[in-house]
């Protein structure tokens, strides 16, 4: 398996606009082995309603449209996760249990922590947990090296965006603080 990620900077002029990353969830059985047992299973079905046997044919054919359901939900899925300079989170390709609904009510103010959550043997999911006690999660079914790149690289992305902020806001503010119209 390739593990593929990206990390996300755009600017304008005002300094960073956007920092996030984006990544590949691999599924454990690919959409190319599953299209294989599909054409398999259409060509047997084919041929068994050819022969006369009619409930072999269709019962492959069944099989063939599971094969390909199948192979669509273990299919690797894009995702990205994208902090803005606005405080908002975008999340372009959607979120595992989420689609791409959930982050309006979501800024960056209120985001904690970015960690792995839900370890089991083989894979992880990963979770944004926020000031509120909310967890909003962002990738799922990772081995645990690929969840700790990914946690470790939003963080990045998240403090990024948060020096720009910062940055932005100091480079707003006057000298001194009762403004420049007190000394004439």
């Amino acid at each position: 398996m390739i593990w593929d990620t990206r990390t996300i900077r755009e600017s304008d002029e005002q300094g960073l606009k956007r920092a996030g990353l984006s990544w590949v969830e691999r599924r454990p059985m690919p959409l190319m082995v599953m299209s294989a047992i599909a054409s398999v299973l259409l060509l047997f079905g084919a041929f068994s309603i050819y022969r006369g046997e009619v409930t072999t044919g269709i019962l492959a054919v069944i099989l063939m449209f599971v094969s390909v359901w199948a192979g669509y939900q273990f299919y690797p899925v894009r995702r990205s996760l994208l902090f803005d300079r606005d405080g908002s989170i975008l999340a372009p390709r959607g979120l595992p249990y989420y689609g791409r609904r959930v982050l309006r009510q979501w800024g960056t103010q209120y985001i904690q922590t970015i960690e792995v959550l839900d370890v089991a043997e083989v894979s992880v999911n990963i979770g944004v947990i926020a000031t509120t006690g909310e967890t909003l999660y962002v990738a799922r079914d990772l081995p645990p090296s690929w969840a700790r790149q990914v946690v470790v690289k939003l963080t990045l992305a998240l403090e990024a965006i948060r020096e720009a902020v910062r940055e932005q806001t100091l480079a707003a503010k006057p000298d001194h603080p009762g403004g420049d119209d007190l000394i004439e």
